[in-house]
This record gives C-alpha cells, sequence and structure tokens, in this order.
C-alpha cells in the first residue's frame, strides 16, 4: 500500500509557529535582507492567523523606496517613529496596546538609535553611550518579552552585530556584550541571519535563555 504524500509545509510557517510566543533578536550583517525577510514573515503571519503584523520602523532605509517596497510585502500596520526619546515614549506606554490582535511584531532596528544616541554624544567611545543603551536595551527587552508571553506572538528586534558584540559577529571569538548584549538575560532567542558562500540564508539559533527546554531549533535554511 502506498503512502500517502504529505502536504508540504512552506518555511516561513515553519520559523513563524516555532517562535510563536518568543521575544527575538535577529542580528546580521548590514544589508543581507533581515528586514526583507522580516516583511515575508508578516505577511506569511496574516495569511496564518488573519491579523496582521505590526512594524516599527526606525531605519532612514525605510523611509525610501525599499521601505515602500517591504511595507507591500508585509501587509503590516507600519509605524514610522522619529528619534529615540519617542522611541522610549512609545515602547513605554503604547507598544502593549498596538500589539493586541496582532499576529507578530517587529522592531527594525536598534541599531537605528545607537547611531542616533552616538550622532548626539562626542563619538562611540563616549562613556555615556553604554550607560543610555543598557538602560534602553533592558526597558525594550522586558517589554517585548511581556508582550510577547503574554499574547503568544513572536516579537522581533533586528539589529547588527556591533549593537549585541564589541568584536566580530563570529560566536565563537571570545566577545564581550555590548548594548543590547547586556539585555539578552531578558530575551528569549537569539538568532544570528547569515548568508553561506554558497549564497543560502540560514537563521542560527545561537541563545536560547530557557536552560530547561531545547531551542525551538538549531538552525534554518531559508532558501
Amino acid at each position: 500500500m502506498s503512502q500517502k504524500k504529505l502536504p508540504s509545509v512552506d518555511t516561513y510557517t515553519v520559523i513563524y509557529n516555532k517562535i510563536k510566543g518568543l521575544s527575538v533578536i535577529l542580528y546580521g550583517e548590514p544589508g543581507i535582507g533581515k528586514s526583507y525577510f522580516c516583511a515575508h514573515l508578516c505577511r506569511k503571519a496574516y495569511e496564518l492567523t488573519q491579523r496582521r503584523a505590526l512594524y516599527i520602523a526606525l531605519d532612514e532605509n525605510l523611509k525610501t523606496d525599499y521601505g515602500k517596497q517591504l511595507r507591500r510585502i508585509a501587509n503590516a500596520e507600519w509605524k514610522e517613529i522619529e528619534g529615540y526619546s519617542d522611541l522610549w515614549v512609545y515602547i513605554a506606554t503604547q507598544l502593549a496596546l498596538d500589539a493586541t490582535e496582532k499576529s507578530i511584531v517587529i522592531i527594525d532596528s536598534l541599531t537605528a538609535v545607537q547611531e542616533e544616541v552616538i550622532s548626539k554624544l562626542t563619538g562611540p567611545e563616549d562613556p555615556r553611550l553604554t550607560m543610555i543603551m543598557s538602560r534602553f536595551a533592558t526597558l525594550v527587552s522586558k517589554t517585548v518579552a511581556r508582550i510577547a508571553h503574554k499574547l503568544n506572538i513572536p516579537v522581533i528586534i533586528i539589529t547588527h552585530p556591533t549593537t549585541l558584540f564589541r568584536q566580530s559577529p563570529i560566536w565563537e571569538t571570545n566577545m564581550k556584550p555590548a548594548f543590547m548584549g547586556r539585555a539578552m538575560k531578558n530575551i528569549d532567542l537569539v538568532v544570528e541571519y547569515f548568508i553561506t558562500q554558497k549564497g543560502k540564508r540560514v537563521l542560527k539559533v545561537r541563545l536560547f535563555r530557557d536552560v530547561d527546554k531545547k531551542p525551538p531549533f538549531d538552525y534554518i535554511y531559508i532558501d
């Protein structure tokens, strides 16, 4: 007797179901497609739940034609926030309310906050930078974790490796946490997004906070 062929499940459905209810940091080098990936994940989340995503756009490049393209792909409620101070107030007072009845929340990206703060200080070596970013990262990570757990939706924070670590993004090296890295204890899952030498896009779990459970996945090829 021939076995029934099971229907295939697309990669974005698998990813969404595996990170549902988790707060996630998604990091990777600039320009490799983190925002593009998240836009497609938003679209898939809508297809699965019939609830739109909330996409919080902070980077300047999201206000260009590229951002318009992502908005069309994501089919999300798109919220552009200007400036670090406005973002602080929004996260502290409004984010939890706006996330209600949403399928997923994307914050893109905290590196934009870091760059703005640096521009207002004497440079990246200014000791005030660490203090400001650490306080802000703690607020963000605690808030998104609470939202993810309460609403049972994924909340993804996009960032560059330099916002997390002081050295190169190669996890195996002896790196010290920087900025958002100090608040990782409040985040459920830290995932690296990278492209292999053969051009394959990969998600790789680098940290899972719940030591009593297995990570939702080790790595996933998106292509």
